[in-house]
């Protein structure tokens, strides 16, 4: 199964634009969770269905934009991507919960929307392509790293503000990890600079801790260690991650790299 926003924008349009409203004043809220089939969460017993049919709004939106970032940066056939998703892009910022659902599914051409199937091509042979660059097998170690370090530092009882610290920042390498493929080796750059650039900000309340849970600690300056050895091993990108070995080096405590 692809992954890729294309594919993604394209189950939940199509899951929305084939959804038969009960009645024709049926709002696009019910109709939204109808078809995505969820309920909202419960405090106190009270459903909160509305906000989150607004995250999933959201979410829509931010999909929708992934794509159309996507294809304007590339030289596709303008008659058959470029437009069709801007079309959507535009009638997925217009989606409005409290409206009527025959107005919003107006907006949606359902060949629109199978055109993200193809979009959805486009991305994966672009992914094929920028997989190659990295060590796949190194790739998939940081990625169950990072996976085996987020559970343990949520059962680990560290202070609130370094677990949320910690969880944040291997959340972020992990959608770096994710969106590889499409977005390339940038996605993996910019987590690293954002990490380096977060512990040094953090580095006083890591060094508190340290001495309580030094295996934690590691173990976040290790997964930030294999993720700037996966870049700088890249064959297409080790002359720009190269500029980041003192600064990684001396921030891990590491030997400075010769």
């Amino acid at each position: 199964m692809p992954d890729n926003p294309a594919w993604r924008l394209h189950s939940l349009l199509e899951k929305l634009v084939n959804h038969t409203p009960e009645t024709i004043h049926e709002k696009t809220e019910v109709a939204i969770k109808a078809a995505f089939r969820f309920r909202g969460p419960r405090t106190f017993g009270e459903d909160h269905g509305k906000d989150y049919v607004l995250y999933h709004v959201f979410h829509l939106q931010q999909l929708a934009k992934d794509v159309i970032d996507w294809v304007e940066k590339r030289e596709l056939d303008r008659e058959l991507f470029k437009r069709p998703v801007e079309r959507l892009w535009r009638a997925v910022l217009e989606i409005r919960p409290d409206a009527l659902f025959t107005e919003t599914k107006e907006r949606f051409s359902l060949a629109d929307v199978t055109s993200l199937r193809y979009l959805s091509h486009q991305f994966e042979q672009e992914g094929s392509r920028n997989k190659q660059l990295v060590d796949q097998d190194e790739m998939e170690d940081l990625l169950a790293e990072v996976d085996a370090l987020y559970d343990a530092v949520q059962a680990s009882g560290m202070p609130e503000d370094v677990e949320t610290f910690i969880l944040e920042q291997l959340a972020a390498i992990k959608h770096a990890i994710r969106v590889y493929p499409y977005k390339g080796y940038e996605s993996l750059q910019l987590a690293l600079y954002r990490s380096i650039g977060a512990t040094l900000l953090f580095s006083g309340r890591l060094d508190q801790v340290a001495p309580q849970y030094p295996e934690e600690v590691s173990r976040w300056k290790s997964v930030m260690r294999h993720l700037s050895t996966v870049l700088t091993k890249a064959s297409e990108v080790a002359t720009i991650a190269e500029p980041l070995k003192p600064y990684v080096a001396r921030l891990l405590g590491m030997e400075e790299p010769k």
